[in-house]
Parts: C-alpha cells; sequence; structure tokens
C-alpha cells in the first residue's frame, strides 16, 4: 500500500515552464508503473473545478518514475501571488484511481 504524501512546492512560477519528476515508492521500494496514467490537478484551495489538468509522463514505468512537464500556457488559468492546492492522480492499469502526491503552491510571478 503506498501512503498518500503531501510535498508543499516552492518552485511554481506563473508564465513560466514547470518540471518535475516523481517517484512512486512503496516505503523504499520503487513501484513499478507500466500501465497507469498520471495527471497533475490544481484547484483553488476549497475548490471543486480543476484550474490546470495536465498528463503527465512516465520516464522509467520499472522504477517509478514519472514527470508533469508544464508549457508556460499551461498556467494561464491560475492568478499570480495566490495560494493554490494540487494532486498528483495516478489510475493503475485496471482502473483504481489514487491520489499519490497533494499539496500546495504560492503562484509566483518571478525566479
Amino acid at each position: 500500500m503506498v501512503d498518500t504524501q503531501t510535498v508543499n512546492l516552492s518552485d511554481f512560477f506563473v508564465g513560466q515552464d514547470y518540471n518535475r519528476t516523481y517517484q512512486l515508492l512503496d516505503g523504499t521500494t520503487p513501484v513499478d508503473i507500466t500501465g497507469y496514467t498520471w495527471e497533475f490537478l490544481v484547484r483553488a484551495p476549497g475548490g471543486t473545478s480543476n484550474l490546470i489538468t495536465k498528463a503527465m509522463s512516465i520516464t522509467t514505468a520499472a522504477s517509478g518514475l514519472f514527470a508533469v512537464n508544464m508549457d508556460p500556457t499551461d498556467t494561464d488559468d491560475i492568478s499570480e501571488n495566490r495560494t493554490y492546492v494540487y494532486q498528483v492522480q495516478g489510475t493503475t492499469s485496471i482502473g483504481e484511481e489514487n491520489v499519490y502526491v497533494e499539496g500546495e503552491f504560492e503562484a509566483k510571478t518571478t525566479y
């Protein structure tokens, strides 16, 4: 059983590329994510609608590695200097959906 991790982001900038790699672990053992699909979801705190829904890519399935790669236009629907919540959701090859990472971030404007 893989527990949901809470990770608050400090490196999310509106209008900039955003790239981050994640690894799914069961304890310290990588989980083979062959056949999984992944999404990076962003909402306003307490909101029910996603402001960003970005498909993620698997980089090394056997090692549990996957990544989100966003272009500047992917952040068009969020505002600068506001706090948002995000989730990394995975769907297994048999259709089970789980949130593996969640947290919050402030949408910054400059590095």
